[in-house]
């Protein structure tokens, strides 16, 4: 009787940038969230494209295509940024989507590619000074890749990301008050300057996320609040549990699946996963859309189960304090109110907080076998 072998394996967190996987261990990562408005720093490197306030610390934000060397791009609404700590030093990534923690078995990871040079290479010589003090070993950020069954995951070492660069001292900042106060400025010249194609709408949402990290612990408990994603279903407004959200991301094409109730759109292909796309627009009343029309969708997860709703776009991140939370008006109840958990105010309009599990639990999923 043969034992089964047991794999070891690591914990990598896996994200996206310019449709690229990358990975690193995900032991490093402290926090999550969407992009909000960054505040340009002097004298940083040029990877460093500013800093955020997070509740009272000052974390400077990396441009991952910088640090490798690209042109920057336009930072989108939807974009995420990841906080990491490594060596003591706190940081902000810039990434166009966050994924998940994968359990990736070791036998799995491969070498980074070494070019045929030797760490060395191209390196100019001095003959002044010993060579160990003019040779400079070439910085890999890149420490292998691991293969997955949704494709290559290129591996990313914290340390040479934080440290091979020119230092910033942000304890030596003269005006850090003044850098708090700028990311809350809805005039400041800084608004053009962090993303110049943003319209006045994407600017503000911005701006507001950058308060919303500005709160300190002692003020904003968060058990106290509910994370939300903002997005729009037929010109409508609706809050889905950001706990529960895996990703947003634009539908190709969307396969047809035989004997499925009209809410069942099909299937599409992310990544080599076969996602379940839904629409709640009969469930929640609304006209609803021709599967052609579609074209964008939120990847949630509820307990275990996975699947997309399709969403005309997604428009913020916010988090709603629980006492903000207000029943259904009466005059506004119908046959979709055991699909809402609640109702709240969202920038001088009303939103409606999707019960994700109550949707579920409709079996929204199930496929006629007839």
């Amino acid at each position: 009787m043969h034992e089964e072998r047991e794999i070891p394996t690591r914990p990598i967190f896996v994200f996206e940038s310019n449709n690229i996987r990358y990975g690193f261990d995900a032991r490093y990562v402290r926090e999550v969230f969407f992009l909000p408005q960054v505040e340009t720093l002097p004298e940083a490197p040029r990877d460093i494209i500013g800093a955020i306030d997070l509740r009272g610390q000052i974390v400077p934000v990396m441009d991952l295509e910088l640090r490798f060397g690209f042109q920057a791009r336009d930072y989108q609404i939807t974009d995420s940024t990841i906080v990491f700590e490594c060596d003591g030093v706190l940081m902000a990534l810039v990434v166009s989507s966050v994924f998940a923690v994968q359990d990736i078995p070791i036998e799995d990871f491969r070498a980074a590619p070494t070019y045929g040079r030797s760490d060395y290479d191209d390196v100019p010589k001095s003959e002044s000074k010993p060579a160990n003090e003019t040779l400079q070993r070439q910085h890999r950020f890149m420490t292998g890749i691991a293969q997955t069954k949704e494709g290559a995951v290129r591996l990313l070492d914290c340390s040479e990301l934080v440290h091979y660069s020119q230092s910033l001292d942000l304890d030596t900042l003269e005006d850090e008050e003044g850098l708090r106060r700028a990311l809350c400025d809805p005039e400041a010249v800084h608004l053009r300057k962090f993303c110049p194609n943003a319209t006045t709408e994407e600017r503000e949402i911005f701006r507001q996320r950058a308060i919303a990290l500005q709160m300190r612990l002692n003020d904003d408990i968060q058990t106290d609040k509910l994370p939300l994603a903002i997005v729009e279903i037929s010109s409508e407004f609706f809050g889905i549990d950001l706990k529960a959200v895996r990703e947003f991301f634009e539908v190709k094409k969307i396969v047809p699946i035989p004997c499925c109730p009209d809410h069942i759109l099909g299937n599409t292909n992310l990544r080599g996963e076969i996602l379940t796309i839904v629409s709640l627009h009969e469930l929640l009343g609304l006209p609803a859309y021709t599967r052609e029309e579609i074209s964008n969708a939120v990847v949630v997860m509820v307990d275990s189960t996975i699947f997309g709703i399709a969403i005309d776009a997604v428009f913020d991140v916010i988090h709603l304090r629980l006492e903000d939370l207000a029943p259904i008006p009466t005059a506004l109840q119908g046959h979709d109110d055991e699909f809402i958990r609640g109702t709240a105010s969202y920038r001088k309009q009303m939103i409606s907080v999707l019960d994700l599990e109550a949707i579920v639990k409709r079996e929204v999923l199930v496929v006629n076998d007839r």
